[in-house]
């Protein structure tokens, strides 16, 4: 590839985060890999992984959280200041 060649998945990327920003939904950008992007989108009790990757391919993995009645949340919160 040449110096100043970009790759398509780069373009579907920026358009990406430019919707985003767009539409003011937050989002931060992150690399785990040197063959891909990854931008998550949270939102409350759910969350988008989209990953970009240098072959062109577009994952996304969507996590929901379900609300659980009952749940103790000062619970959880004594079991994680125990731990720390």
């Amino acid at each position: 590839m040449l110096e100043n060649e970009k790759l398509p998945v780069f373009d579907s990327l920026m358009h990406f985060i430019e919707d985003l920003k767009r539409h003011k939904i937050y989002h931060r950008v992150e690399c785990h890999s040197p063959l891909g992007i990854m931008v998550i989108v949270d939102a409350p009790r759910r969350k988008w992984e989209v990953e970009f990757q240098y072959n062109g391919i577009i994952e996304v993995e969507e996590f929901k959280a379900e609300l659980v009645e009952g749940f103790e949340f000062e619970k959880l919160q004594s079991i994680i200041d125990q731990a720390k």
